[in-house]
């Protein structure tokens, strides 16, 4: 694997705004050097003491002090980049930690660009391809259950079991190239490796089908759900929001239409992060500013993972079965595809029964409930029946395979098929020419994964999203 460029680079590595301290990372050749040229040490020097926190002051160009840090000097190869890595470490705050990075790019590092640390790593054989989007998801984890399973990736598992695989295809491509080689042979050798040959790649197959069982699982656990509260206005959907999060997060009044925009808050359902999308109440107004909030409202439900249907149960059931009017009385989006449950609220207040015998008939493929967000009746029954939705086909629990992500499942997906293609070839006596083609695709998609066949469109895809000084 190439080197990456000889450039140094610098950002700032901790989050914007005041804090306890601020981080500025350098990478790159000329580390020690910008160091030395910006870093007064009020005892230990960082260049003779590696790996050492150093105390000292920072001075910009004219010689003035920016601020008192820790700096720390990081030899390649044991670094994050496996290169020469400088971290200072100063007082938090956006001012005094943006003249820290002032005073290194004018010592001569470059401003770094998003996960340009980080694809360093990767292109210094640092981390493979796969590790390196770890990184990302440990940062954007929502849950515990995902920030473990991309500390599981970040370990080098998902890797492994890849290079695994894949060295396994190398060696029955390398049978297959001596046969080519010596086609006088070609009988004798794969005649007598045919059953090993074949038994092998059912292995692989195998083995790849057991890491695609717990994608599904996995993109539940990382990216989680969004669910949009819907349904008419006062039927309670911001005070079930509330009783979700434990908290007084939307306004709650008797007025209908207090909601007007569309709220959002992340809750933790067993591990899975679930978007909580509460929105203003279905119907027609003639207030403008309502008006805009109903038509969110709309749009948040058509892209909604699960639409939960919020009614009232001191309201009558609406007077008709027919579909057609009953679009006109409830919104349209309740009539598609996605996924939905019916929550009868404020039983505490009113017997449901009528209502939850309409919703039954009228919904029969959806999940009808009766519940009480004021008192907390029937929450543990919601959450139960979001769970089944978001596990719908798949085991619960995060697992190893779980950490497999949308960009590596589409090459296992790829590598699967390739070598059940090159294994019923291989049973129905084609030329070894045509297997070997499914054999090499399959190694390629396996090497897109850990990135040792990842073209450089694949590698800025994976870095595309990353954060600043990561």
């Amino acid at each position: 694997m190439k080197p990456y460029p000889e450039s140094t680079i610098a950002a700032i590595a901790t989050a914007p705004g005041a804090g306890g301290i601020g981080v500025v990372r350098v990478s790159g050749p000329q580390s020690a050097i910008i160091l030395d040229s910006i870093f007064s040490p009020l005892g230990k020097n960082p260049q003779s003491f590696p790996r050492e926190l150093c105390l000292g002051k920072v001075l910009n160009k004219k010689g003035q002090i920016i601020d008192e840090v820790l700096a720390v000097y990081m030899p390649a190869p044991n670094s994050y980049t496996a290169e020469d890595v400088v971290e200072l470490q100063g007082h938090g705050g956006v001012v005094v930690t943006k003249e820290l990075l002032r005073a290194t790019l004018q010592a001569g590092a470059t401003l770094a660009q998003p996960g340009e640390f980080t694809q360093r790593a990767f292109l210094n054989g640092r981390l493979d391809l796969s590790q390196a989007e770890a990184v990302q998801e440990i940062i954007q984890a929502k849950t515990p259950q995902a920030l473990l399973l991309a500390q599981g990736q970040l370990s080098g598992a998902l890797g492994q079991a890849i290079k695994a695989q894949a060295d396994t295809l190398l060696d029955i491509l390398a049978l297959i190239e001596v046969a080519v080689d010596y086609p006088e042979e070609e009988d004798h050798l794969l005649g007598k490796k045919a059953g090993q040959v074949a038994e092998s790649l059912a292995l692989v197959e195998e083995a790849l089908n057991q890491l695609l069982a717990g994608a599904e699982s996995g993109r539940i656990y990382r990216e989680g759900l969004t669910v949009a509260l819907v349904g008419p206005v006062n039927a309670g959907k911001s005070s079930l929001l509330n009783a979700l999060l434990q908290e007084e997060r939307a306004i709650v009044t008797a007025i209908p239409g207090t909601t007007r925009d569309t709220i959002e808050e992340y809750y933790n359902l067993a591990g899975i992060p679930l978007k909580l999308v509460d929105t203003a109440g279905i119907r027609e107004t003639a207030d403008p500013v309502e008006a805009i909030g109903v038509e969110r409202s709309k749009q948040a439900a058509k892209t909604a993972d699960v639409l939960l249907l919020v009614l009232d149960a001191e309201e009558a059931p609406p007077q008709t079965d027919q579909k057609e009017d009953l679009q006109n009385q409830m919104p349209s989006f309740l009539f598609s595809q996605a996924p939905l449950i019916v929550a009868v609220n404020k039983t505490d207040k009113s017997k449901p029964d009528n209502l939850l015998a309409w919703a039954k008939k009228q919904y029969p493929e959806a999940k009808v409930l009766a519940i009480s967000a004021a008192l907390g009746e029937g929450l543990e029954e919601l959450k139960e029946a979001l769970s089944e939705i978001a596990f719908a086909g798949s085991e619960p629990g995060p697992s190893k395979s779980a950490a497999v992500n949308l960009r590596q499942e589409q090459a296992l997906t790829a590598a699967a098929n390739q070598v059940k293609a090159a294994k019923e070839a291989l049973e129905a006596g084609i030329s070894i020419d045509m297997v070997s083609i499914d054999i090499q695709g399959a190694w390629q998609s396996l090497g897109e994964i850990t990135g040792e066949s990842a073209t450089d469109d694949i590698i800025q895809r994976v870095f595309a999203n990353y954060c600043l000084g990561k």
